[in-house]
């Protein structure tokens, strides 16, 4: 029986995406491995964070590691034993050669290499149904996990979750387009990854495909508007990152975007701190019923 174009294209999906699973794979064997080089030079008590070990990265690596879903942020978060985000893409306590960092004090500025006669035993487990972070019981000194908390002299300006729902509110009460709602939903879809430009702006463009056309594409729009957020009173925790994994500055410029409850800077990278899931699905649902309110009012325009 003769194979349908429909499961020959099925059959070549399935393939390329096996393809692309095994690229990610390998790729993220190489940051492991560059990692515990990184850790056996710091010998037992030096210290290193995201920052410097970037700049490793710049100078030593030939291989692509900036860009894309598996830039190297979330890997550093993947390869230390007490950072809260190591849940983000473990589905379960990972193999010991993946314990390579620790975070002295919980701070992610303190990454020292991982030795647990020294820093404790960590597992992820499950705590009220949900995947966590946690020391091992009996170990006889308690240490913090990285993620929880600020330092109350912390250099970052602190947004939190209660000014950024306050911002949000002031920005329905004066919304001119559904931009920003529709990027913080696509940001929470994938939350806490960083998401391509390209694929916000498809999601932006379908769902405002019922609307009169402007002069110039919507998703140039909100990339403007998503960019000059981060430098206003108005800035509602999303990031901009241009093609490097710098700091976007320009609307054009912007390759990248992920979502933080801190204003970010290149010195206090390490910062970054994870909403709540019961903040997520209260940002989830308000920027929904904005884009819904605002879908009324164009509709009801034309």
């Amino acid at each position: 029986m003769a194979m349908t174009s429909g499961k020959k294209a099925s059959l070549k999906k399935g393939k390329d995406v096996e393809i692309e699973a095994g690229k990610k794979a390998n790729k993220r064997a190489k940051f492991f491995t560059e990692f515990r080089k990184i850790a056996q030079s710091l010998g037992s008590e030096g210290e290193i964070n995201y920052t410097k070990i970037k700049k490793h990265f710049e100078e030593n690596i030939d291989w692509d590691w900036g860009t894309g879903d598996d830039y190297l942020r979330p890997q550093l978060y993947d390869a230390t034993v007490n950072d809260m985000l190591r849940t983000s893409r473990w589905t379960k306590t990972p193999e010991s050669k993946f314990d390579i960092f620790f975070a002295k004090d919980g701070d992610r500025k303190k990454l020292v290499a991982y030795n647990s006669n020294r820093w404790g035993h960590w597992r992820l487990s499950r705590v009220d149904g949900k995947l966590t972070v946690v020391q091992n019981e009996n170990d006889s000194i308690k240490f913090k996990i990285a993620g929880i908390g600020r330092d109350e002299n912390d250099e970052m300006v602190e947004v939190g979750f209660n000014d950024m729902m306050r911002k949000l509110k002031s920005h329905r009460a004066n919304m001119g387009a559904n931009y920003l709602p529709v990027v913080i939903r696509y940001l929470l879809k994938n939350y806490p990854d960083k998401c391509k430009w390209k694929d916000i702006a498809k999601e932006i463009e379908k769902l405002n495909v019922f609307y009169k056309k402007i002069k110039s594409t919507r998703a140039d729009s909100a990339r403007e508007m998503v960019c000059e957020q981060q430098n206003r009173k108005n800035f509602v925790g999303i990031i901009c990152f241009d093609k490097d994994d710098k700091i976007a500055t320009t609307p054009s410029g912007v390759a990248s975007c992920y979502l933080d409850i801190g204003k970010f800077d290149e010195q206090n990278a390490e910062n970054f701190f994870l909403l709540t899931d019961e903040q997520q699905e209260k940002i989830n649902e308000f920027c929904g019923k904005s884009i819904a309110i605002w879908h009324v009012k164009e509709m009801n325009r034309n």
